[in-house]
Parts: structure tokens; C-alpha cells; sequence
């Protein structure tokens, strides 16, 4: 019972670590249908141009503006947007980089931990003596 949970709570805290750094070294991408029609977009002043597209996000350790000149369409195509020019300026944010090492490390602590528990288990061992240690040692 007790075991089984501590798989449950390292299995979670393993997964929201990865993804954290996942999200931060492998941005979602958006359409430019996205990107026009994102609520953000109305917040600037003074407002965008109908023909312009911004995608501001987060890549490892820069942070990325990417500017798209677009070309809407007309008649039955009017709903579809064609980039003509897209413009990109990428800033190095050093602290970015420092918190996804940070975050691999903390993703190998959490593995090794799950690993100890699971031999502590094969062989009978009594997990306090391992987990109490280890915790101290993480610093979580």
C-alpha cells in the first residue's frame, strides 16, 4: 500500500518535471490562425495590423518575437492567411538555461529515487532507511 503510493507520487512528480522541461526546450507551435485570432493580440496598443502576426515564446534560453506579414485571401479563400515575410529576433536569457539543467537534474534525482525504492523493495529492505537519506540529499 505504502509502496504503491510512493510509485504513484514519484511517477507524477517525474512526469510534471519532464514536462516542464519539455515545454521549455520544445515550444508548442501555432498556426497563424492561432496567432491572429489570439486574445492577447487585442490587448496591444496600439492594436496590430489585421495583416500582421506576433508569436512571442520561450526556446531553451531565448526568448523568440517572431513578426508574420500575411496576406489574407478573398472570395472563398477569405478565412485563409499566406505569410509573405516573417521577421525573427531571439534575445539569450542565461537563467532559461541554468532552469532546464536544473530541471534534467532534478528528473535524474526523481529516477534514481524511484530506482532505490523499487531494490529497497526486491530485497525486503525497510524503505524509511533509504527515502529519509535521499530526501536530504535531493533537497527538495
Amino acid at each position: 500500500m505504502v509502496i504503491s503510493i510512493c510509485f504513484q507520487l514519484l511517477d507524477t512528480i517525474i512526469d510534471n518535471i519532464n514536462q516542464g522541461r519539455t515545454c521549455l526546450a520544445y515550444p508548442k507551435r501555432k498556426s497563424i490562425e492561432e496567432l491572429v485570432n489570439n486574445s492577447n493580440m487585442q490587448s496591444l496598443y496600439p492594436q496590430v495590423p489585421n495583416d500582421v502576426a506576433l508569436s512571442f515564446y520561450i526556446h531553451a534560453s531565448k526568448l523568440v518575437l517572431s513578426v508574420y506579414q500575411l496576406n489574407t485571401g478573398s472570395g472563398a479563400n477569405a478565412h485563409k492567411s499566406d505569410i509573405t515575410a516573417r521577421q525573427q529576433v531571439e534575445c539569450t536569457v542565461s537563467w532559461l538555461n541554468e532552469c532546464v539543467m536544473l530541471l534534467t537534474m532534478a528528473l535524474q534525482h526523481c529516477q534514481q529515487l524511484k530506482d532505490k525504492v523499487i531494490l529497497s523493495t526486491t530485497f525486503n529492505l525497510s524503505i524509511v532507511k533509504y527515502i529519509v537519506p535521499l530526501m536530504l540529499v535531493i533537497r527538495f
